[in-house]
């Protein structure tokens, strides 16, 4: 949080010195969830789902800024970082004998009341539409995703956590229509990335750590957001949104660091991860 309010301050006297530029600081909270599971070996048999982990109800509570700056006419660079830390949630950890999830071998439901989000993603960004009361931007950028779940049990000394990496090109479309007072905006961001994760299992001796498995695949990231603005004085508006994103990937690889040092391998079925956010904050708006 407070390198997110550091990057605040330093980009103020930018957004203030182009012709026109805008900067969002959002409180926000979340509701998501993450599911993974791995098959038995390579082909995705024997079975074809053994061990399963699902995060559920994970509650967030954080802080996120929108930037954007007029640099050449309809051409302009729009910054989006977001900080969130997870208060709440639970995790089940579920292995199977058998093909479809037949015959449970292991059953264990424990907290996950920590953890993070952050994502930063640059744009380049073009004006399709610039009219008085409609305005429609498209832009391409990159984008860098990393959020850390925990499986939490203070009584066994539980405290494993499992770290989830999205990286890749990003393209988003807004657009803006004013209404009166009122200002309506809605995005829509989709990226193709490379998933990348890693896991440090504490209670399992047979596993190396802080690393005791990597995942690999490739995934995409799709993002929604409506949000109302309001003018308050000056270049101050009140914003309220509603954000939905949605994460999926591939069949992947799952790699396993025992401490004999071998390195064995299996199929990554997938991965997926669901937010909902709702956010209050403040825009300044300069032109």
């Amino acid at each position: 949080m407070k390198n997110l309010l550091i990057y605040i301050v330093l980009i103020s006297p930018v957004l203030s010195w182009s012709q026109k530029a805008e900067m969002s600081l959002d409180a926000v909270t979340s509701l998501e969830k993450l599911s993974w599971s791995i098959a038995g070996n390579m082909k995705g048999e024997n079975p074809n789902v053994f061990s399963e982990l699902q995060w559920k109800n994970v509650v967030g509570v954080g802080m996120t800024t929108d930037n954007y700056v007029d640099i050449h006419r309809r051409f302009g660079v729009g910054l989006q970082a977001d900080l969130m830390r997870f208060v709440s949630g639970e995790v089940t950890d579920t292995d199977y004998e058998q093909d479809n999830r037949v015959n449970q071998v292991f059953y264990a439901r424990e907290d996950a009341n920590k953890g993070f989000s952050a994502s930063l993603s640059p744009l380049l960004q073009f004006k399709i539409v610039d009219r008085s009361v409609f305005q429609m931007t498209i832009g391409a950028g990159h984008q860098w995703t990393s959020k850390k779940f925990y499986l939490v049990n203070a009584e066994s000394n539980l405290n494993s956590s499992y770290q989830a990496f999205w990286k890749g090109p990003v393209g988003k479309l807004k657009s803006h229509y004013k209404l009166g007072s009122f200002r309506f905006q809605a995005s829509s961001t989709y990226s193709q990335v490379n998933y990348n994760a890693k896991a440090n299992w504490n209670l399992i001796d047979e596993f190396e750590r802080p690393v005791s498995f990597r995942h690999e695949a490739k995934g995409f990231v799709w993002f929604n957001e409506l949000a109302l603005l309001y003018p308050l004085k000056s270049i101050f508006h009140i914003k309220a949104s509603v954000k939905h994103s949605y994460s999926s990937t591939g069949k992947g690889i799952d790699i396993l660091y025992k401490v004999d040092g071998s390195r064995p391998r299996t199929q990554l079925n997938d991965v997926t991860n669901q937010a909902m956010m709702l956010s209050v904050g403040v825009v300044m708006v300069w032109k």
